[in-house]
């Protein structure tokens, strides 16, 4: 293991949700420094069929990766979000917002943002996400 990796494992990682839908071309920005862990279907908010990238980045390049996807979302109506157990990086168009698990101001801060690019408040339970990947879909609400 060279040290750069053994950097990279000691620091962990953090998991990426993008839906695939809210990218201009519909394909995540490469090279990127994350791996892809799986693709999956979902209906967001019950009722609109998308694909979600799951990705796993090191700590140290999340923010960097957070950055890099902003740069390729849909100008309106969407987010991309990257955490942990402690720290959310929700990437809307051109900028990111950094939420902690315990600092509700944060995620305040993050759905104002979320509001200028016309996203439904329902779609941003921010401090949900650190539970439930989807709190907003009808399997959730009804757990």
């Amino acid at each position: 293991m060279k040290a750069d990796q053994a950097v990279e494992h000691s620091e962990g990682t953090m998991r990426g949700l993008v839906l695939m839908e809210s990218l201009t071309d519909g394909q995540l920005p490469m090279p990127m420094p994350a791996v892809m862990v799986r693709r999956y279907p979902h209906l967001l908010g019950g009722t609109l069929p998308v694909q979600i990238a799951e990705l796993a980045v090191t700590r140290h390049r999340v923010l960097a990766v957070a950055m890099q996807v902003a740069q390729v979302l849909l100008p309106k109506r969407f987010y991309a979000h990257f955490l942990d157990d402690e720290r959310m990086y929700v990437a809307f168009p051109n900028c990111v917002v950094v939420i902690g698990r315990d600092d509700p101001a944060s995620a305040d801060t993050a759905r104002a943002v979320g509001a200028l690019f016309d996203i439904p408040a329902v779609q941003m339970r921010f401090e949900e996400m650190f539970v439930n990947d989807h709190p907003d879909s009808p399997r959730a609400e009804a757990a």
